[in-house]
């Protein structure tokens, strides 16, 4: 939709691309949006940044699990 085209653009093109927190936030948006091959890529992005950020690794082991990807769903929640 076109408010994560613009959201993506705002996390991607802000001074504050290499922050974690906007990647975890904009993988929020996307997975929401049932885009989930873009919101993984996205917590992906957020964990690379931070590999101690705990929502994130939540946020991406709930979404790995909806998606049936139970083993790294269940890795992230460790």
């Amino acid at each position: 939709t076109r408010s994560s085209f613009w959201l993506r653009r705002c996390v991607y093109h802000s001074p504050h691309h290499g922050v974690a927190s906007s990647h975890n936030f904009l993988a929020v948006a996307l997975a929401g949006q049932e885009r989930f091959d873009d919101a993984a890529q996205s917590y992906r992005r957020a964990l690379a940044l931070n590999p101690g950020y705990t929502e994130a690794h939540l946020n991406y082991g709930q979404l790995c699990l909806l998606t049936g990807d139970y083993a790294q769903g269940w890795e992230h929640y460790r």
